[in-house]
């Protein structure tokens, strides 16, 4: 831990219970956001990956695609 974020966290600690608990809260929900996030990619590569099993989606060799960007002119 950072010097800065010890001294933060010292002074947290020495505010009233009510405080700390709005303080921890926030911070709780501040990491649902990211693990929410985290959370709709694991879905989305899930999804495609199944449509990828399931033969939904055509997929394109990597040889193809390096070669379209190579030809790509800045339309």
């Amino acid at each position: 831990m950072s010097p800065q974020t010890e001294k933060l966290l010292e002074e947290v600690l020495r505010l009233p219970l009510e405080e700390r608990e709005l303080f921890a809260s926030h911070l709780l929900e501040s990491l649902d956001d990211e693990f929410a996030d985290e959370a709709a990619w694991s879905a989305e590569i899930k999804r495609r990956v199944d449509d990828i099993t399931a033969g939904k989606t055509q997929t394109t060799p990597w040889s193809e695609v390096r070669q379209r960007m190579l030809d790509y002119k800045g339309e």
